[in-house]
């Protein structure tokens, strides 16, 4: 019989053709399957080796040995439980992991490999003259002890099966074990004895398999992938709800892993001793980045607050210190200076730049945040005072163009101020940035008094338009004739709007 053959190793073509067969298995299957699991093929390699090299030396250094012997044993030994990790690598890795669709758990890999190489080693015990049940029945004593220092480890194992049954997360998932939410970390591994987690710190935590289904599971990664996340913070009563709200609610727009449904949602939460609670909800696409997401979040919500003029509470009886008083630390002297580098407006009155400057006010911008919006309308020009920013333009694709950048004494949103027609691009802060706005009623104040002030404004929008229809086109450079078209338009627009 062959099975006798390989006991006894008498057939060299048979033993040497399982280990060959073996080992190119092997290598086949480290072909087709995950790269994380081709280090499980490495021990199944090793042991037939150990094998063949076993079989020789009792070949050729013992040939009077009883076939029986327990020498014998381990070669034939080694050759099973190498075809048993073959075997579930095979089963697991390439047939179900490909039909599933997902890696298959290791607690059912390692409880196969485990049932294997126990029927292989009661097998060859059998064969070899060792009757392995006996040696259980024949004393009482060693199988209660056995069963009492298993218990924990059989108790993790049947957890580790219900997990797997009940399926209350997979690998990859982002879960949370305790009420507080201290304990929360991305599941890497379920094995028969505990389900590794790595923590948001990148450290891994082990929970035995008992412990985790006996306690809450919160899975952060379902119904869906999007996680829904909430940040806080409290202004004083002094200012209405609806301009806290208004300046807070398009913050998250643009940041980096907010998606944009559902909807980001700003609401009043609470009434406290020292100000109005305020919480901003919106949603995430990676729960691993939560912390660098929200940390960009409140960035922007203290750009946004400091825009609008608002502080932040500071506790009960602390007055608010001049550092948040926002727009009361932009000089005078600063949105002038601004206003005098712009090239068209260096050359008027000062009674003129006093009164665009008295009107101004200073803004902060975030890293990405958009200072303007295409297809917006508003009544603010500005003015860049430090920093860089991104002028570009939405096709009708959703291609984003680039139509230019702009640095200290740049000007931006003259267009929309002054035609009164939505903004045909968008702003992007580059870095943090320092811009004044001015509003319409100035600029108007200003045109009525300088009647010649109208053309260098035409210029200007002239120029504007005509870049923007060349970026359209793809066409370089822009061309003289269009500007002087666009200008005698915009200067007939001017004098429409503002009766000059």
């Amino acid at each position: 019989m062959w099975w006798t053959t390989i006991t006894a190793l008498e057939d060299t073509v048979l033993i040497a053709s399982l280990v060959l067969g073996g080992i190119v298995l092997a290598f086949v299957l480290r072909a087709t399957v995950s790269i994380s699991e081709r280090a499980r093929l490495q021990a199944p390699v090793w042991m037939l080796l150990c094998a063949a090299l076993a079989w020789l030396t009792i070949g050729f250094g013992w040939p009077k040995l009883p076939t029986r012997s327990a020498l014998h044993v381990v070669p034939v030994l080694l050759v099973f439980v190498a075809y048993g990790r073959l075997l579930t690598v095979t089963l697991f890795d390439w047939a179900l992991s490909r039909r599933l669709k997902r890696e298959a758990p290791r607690i059912v890999r390692d409880i196969a490999e485990g049932v294997i190489a126990i029927v292989a080693l009661l097998v060859v015990m059998r064969t070899a003259g060792v009757e392995a049940t006996s040696l259980l029945t024949t004393s009482a004593l060693l199988t209660a002890i056995v069963g009492l220092s298993l218990q924990d480890t059989l108790g993790n194992l049947l957890a580790g099966l219900v997990l797997q049954t009940q399926r209350p997360f997979d690998l990859g998932e982002w879960i949370q074990i305790d009420r507080d939410g201290l304990q929360i970390g991305r599941v890497v591994e379920l094995n028969w004895r505990a389900t590794k987690v790595l923590a948001g710190d990148h450290q891994e935590l082990n929970i035995p398999n008992s412990q985790l289904a006996r306690g809450p599971i919160l899975n952060l990664s379902r119904p869906s992938r999007v996680a829904r996340r909430t940040i806080e913070f409290v202004v004083p009563y002094e200012y209405p709800t609806q301009l806290v709200n208004a300046s807070v609610e398009r913050v998250c727009h643009g940041v980096p892993g907010v998606v944009e449904h559902p909807k980001p949602a700003v609401m009043t939460a609470a009434f406290i001793e020292y100000g109005i609670r305020y919480r901003l909800q919106f949603s995430i696409a990676d729960f691993g980045q939560r912390d660098s997401i929200e940390a960009a979040v409140r960035d922007r919500v203290w750009y946004a607050l400091n825009r609008a003029g608002v502080p932040f509470a500071r506790g009960a009886g602390v007055p608010v210190g001049p550092a948040q008083s926002g727009l009361e630390g932009r000089n005078l002297e600063t949105r002038t200076r601004a206003i005098r580098r712009v090239d068209f407006l260096r050359d008027l009155p000062d009674s003129a730049v006093a009164i665009l400057a008295n009107d101004a006010r200073t803004e902060l911008y975030a890293p990405g945040e958009l200072v303007v919006r295409q297809g917006e309308r508003g009544e603010e020009l500005y003015l860049c005072v430090s920093g860089e920013l991104l002028v570009f333009y939405t096709a009708d694709s959703g291609e984003q163009v680039e139509v230019a950048r702009l640095g200290p004494g740049g000007m931006f949103g003259e267009f929309a101020q002054l035609t009164g027609e939505a903004r045909a691009a968008s702003v992007q802060a580059l870095s943090e940035c320092e811009v004044v706005a001015i509003g319409k009623a100035a600029f108007s104040a200003v045109l009525s008094s300088n009647a010649s002030f109208a053309e260098l404004i035409s210029e200007r929008l002239a120029e504007r338009r005509a870049e923007l229809d060349a970026a359209h086109k793809g066409a370089t450079p822009v061309e003289r004739a269009s500007i002087d078209e666009h200008k005698g338009k915009f200067l007939d627009r001017l004098r429409e709007l503002f009766s000059l």
